[in-house]
This record gives C-alpha cells, sequence and structure tokens, in this order.
C-alpha cells in the first residue's frame, strides 16, 4: 500500500465495505469470527473492513484488543491483509481497527 492510500486510510476517507463488532464475544468466539470475517469479505472482493474491539474498559487493555494484531499476523490470515491500522475517531478510534484486505 502508498503511503497516500495509507494516509487516507488512517483518515478514515476510504469507504468501509463491511464491519464487525465483537463487543460481547469471548476472546476464542472473537478470534473465529475475525477470521471468518476475513476471509468471507476478501472471497466477496471487499477492500477495506472496520473491526471494533472495543477498547478494553478503564484500562484501554482489553484481551481481544491486544490479541488482534496477533491474530492478524497468522500465516493464514497475513496472505489475504494488505494493511491494517487504528480506526479514525469517527470510527471508533482506540477500540477499532481498519483491515485493508489484498485484491
Amino acid at each position: 500500500m502508498d503511503a497516500e492510500s495509507f494516509a487516507k486510510l488512517k483518515k478514515g476517507k476510504v469507504k468501509i465495505d463491511a464491519r464487525i463488532d465483537l463487543h460481547g464475544m469471548w476472546v476464542s468466539e472473537a478470534h473465529v469470527a475475525v477470521r471468518d470475517f476475513i476471509e468471507m469479505n476478501h472471497a466477496a472482493g471487499k477492500r477495506c473492513l472496520l473491526v471494533i474491539t472495543g477498547k478494553g474498559g478503564i484500562t484501554g487493555q482489553g484481551k481481544i484488543k491486544s490479541e488482534f494484531p496477533k491474530w492478524l499476523n497468522d500465516v493464514n490470515l497475513r496472505a489475504l491483509i494488505l494493511s491494517f491500522t487504528a480506526a479514525a475517531a469517527e470510527h471508533g478510534g482506540a477500540g477499532a481497527f481498519y483491515v485493508y484486505l489484498r485484491k
């Protein structure tokens, strides 16, 4: 992903094709949901996804939020993902991520 496109992504200036909210899920349940969500949307040809992990309560150190980047770096998902970054404030800020998929 080139620098200009990544800057647009970070600012929330890219059309979001699909979103998933992981609030209320157990970590294991969220992991499966994220994997399935990414695989399904990649197969459908979608590019920009919004994954809402939540901030993690008062501390901001939620388990799903902290595990999420590790899940994306799994060898099976990494091949589908071009980039990911924290979402802009209007899309959840520190409690959400943009995931940009490869073609």
